[in-house]
């Protein structure tokens, strides 16, 4: 009875500790399971400030064989240069390339995934690969930006912010549409560091400040007020596009107040591939240029005659460039040598006009001068002829008029050196002239004597 006891106390001990224990490994049990396993679209830092990894729950995605709920991983990272943010390696924001958006593909793993698988997963350890069920999901998503960088001008957007939702993930050629009501908003918030230039500046530099985890009902709710043409997810209408339509743009995209828009905000794989958006004009132009590049590529006959019209086109180039050349050469210096000899000429030309003049000048003196001096000659000749015959008369000797007398001289002064006295003197009377034999000299007397034949 005594053992009975014993045993019934020992029991009732036992029970009693084991109440007072069961809260506390209830608690430390819940605490082990928070530190191990990441809660429903998560976020994990992999470096404050610039690196993330998001798991992102896909309420609707349906589940094989009892494998329970889905998630994918998003890394959301900026790049070496900090000036775009990159989504699993692709740039998101900005884009590229507005008219192509880039096709994002993500790992598709366990919703009660570890945050320690999480991390493996994007430092690609073979822990982390353990946790991937199957290939990559294709996304379809609706990319919303408020703030683009790129979107000005003015280029103000110094906190450009990203909203990002899943519409549809594509797995071995079957496409899953989800419920947009039950998908959470991964809200990525960035921020440039160089808020005193340009938003689009070469010295921007930026941040991510928060990335948060949104419903998607309070959102869309929010923008419905606060950012203008920004809509919910009942913009997105399948619209037909055709060729009469140059990008076919999305409805509801659009920031209020800002001319530049993107485009594009709701991306379905099967409206898009390498052209951009299907259908569209600019898609069938884009497509058919790099379909006639194609082509002549591949053929070599085509390749060889596009070769040889790139070289003729080179050398045309050249040489038209080096005609150009000389012809700018030459009509750089011609008109400093036009305007040379212009000066030179009109220079010529004065000193002509003033040689002339000069010319004229002398030649009028010299004229004058010989006038004068013929003037004066004759004077002399008849001052000589008047003075001879008044000697004549006071030697005896035979009278001669003034004019004789001048004849006299004349014939005296003849070039020849001829002498004939019988002209200067009557017939009646013959003379006997001896003249002196002396040099023409226009300016000196001619000195003769003459005798009377008996």
């Amino acid at each position: 009875m005594l053992v009975s006891c014993l045993s019934l106390r020992s029991t009732t001990t036992l029970l009693s500790t084991l109440k007072m224990l069961t809260p506390l490994l209830l608690a430390f049990a819940v605490l082990t399971q928070s530190s191990f396993t990441a809660a429903t679209s998560s976020v994990t830092w992999l470096q404050p400030q610039r690196s993330a990894i998001v798991k992102l729950s896909t309420p609707g995605y349906p589940s094989k064989e009892g494998a329970g709920q889905h998630a994918i991983i998003l890394k959301f990272e900026l790049s070496a240069d900090n000036k775009t943010l990159l989504l699993d390696g692709t740039p998101f924001l900005p884009l590229q390339n507005y008219y192509i958006p880039p096709r994002i593909s993500a790992y598709h793993v366990p919703d009660d995934i570890k945050k320690d698988a999480i991390i493996a997963i994007a430092e690609s350890r073979t822990a982390g690969k353990e946790s991937i069920r199957g290939q990559r999901l294709e996304l379809d998503y609706d990319r919303l930006v408020e703030g683009d960088p790129t979107g000005g001008p003015p280029y103000y957007n110094h906190k450009p912010t990203l909203r990002f939702r899943l519409m549809g993930l594509g797995s071995d050629g079957a496409d899953t549409l989800l419920d947009p009501q039950k998908q959470d908003i991964v809200q990525v918030s960035m921020r440039d560091q160089n808020e005193g230039g340009w938003s689009n500046d070469a010295a921007s530099s930026y941040t991510i400040d928060d990335i948060e985890l949104l419903p998607a009902e309070k959102v869309y709710a929010e923008l419905s007020t606060s950012l203008g043409d920004h809509m919910g997810p009942e913009a997105d209408q399948e619209k037909e596009c055709t060729r009469k339509n140059w990008k076919c743009p999305d409805e509801g995209v659009y920031e209020a107040g800002s001319p530049y828009r993107t485009p594009y905000r709701f991306i379905w794989r099967k409206r898009y591939d390498q052209y951009g958006r299907i259908g569209s004009l600019r898609h069938a132009f884009v497509e058919q240029w790099e379909i006639s590049k194609q082509k002549v590529y591949n053929d070599p006959r085509n390749s060889a005659l596009v070769a040889l019209g790139v070289l003729l086109a080179t050398v045309l180039a050249i040489v038209s460039g080096l005609k150009s050349r000389a012809q700018r050469a030459a009509a750089a210096k011609e008109p400093t040598k036009k305007h040379w000899t212009e000066k030179e000429a009109e220079k010529a030309a004065r000193k002509a006009d003033k040689a002339a003049q000069k010319a004229e000048a002398k030649e009028g003196e010299k004229h004058e001068q010989v006038e004068d001096e013929e003037e004066e000659e004759e004077d002399s000749e008849d001052e000589d002829a008047a003075w001879m015959s008044e000697m004549a008369a006071q030697s005896g000797e035979v009278q001669m008029t003034v004019d004789e007398t001048s004849n006299l001289i004349d014939l005296m002064s003849d070039e020849e050196g001829d002498l004939d006295a019988a002209a200067a003197i009557p017939a009646d009377k013959a003379l006997s002239i001896e003249p002196k034999k002396k040099k023409k000299n226009s300016n000196k007397r001619v000195a003769f004597k003459a005798e009377t034949e008996e």
